[in-house]
């Protein structure tokens, strides 16, 4: 999780704290996927 934060992955998420059993919205989970192909697309690009 702090690998994911760090890489941006997790911007939707305030603080520090860790919820496992706490469902995802549909908002999240779209913000995090963004975040992936962007950083794919980066990488990619290197």
């Amino acid at each position: 999780m702090a690998a994911a934060k760090e890489l941006g992955l997790l911007g939707f998420a305030s603080g520090n704290s860790f919820k496992p059993d706490q469902p995802l919205t549909r908002e999240e989970m779209a913000s995090m996927l963004a975040a992936a192909i962007a950083l794919k697309e980066v990488l990619a690009d290197h």
